[in-house]
């Protein structure tokens, strides 16, 4: 027997869930992709450890 819809199936914890909900959130936009690289170019330019 063979299913015509036969579908792979992930699971992960709740928490992972909503990080990725928010992650597909957080990048849903141009805007919002611009404003994160930003961000990170800013974050990368920082010496951590002489904070």
């Amino acid at each position: 027997m063979t299913k015509s819809e036969n579908r792979n199936v992930v699971i992960i914890s709740e928490k992972e869930f909503q990080s990725w909900k928010e992650t597909l959130y957080l990048l849903s936009t141009e805007a919002n992709r611009k404003n994160l690289d930003e961000y990170l170019d800013q974050l990368n330019g920082i010496n951590l450890r002489n904070l």
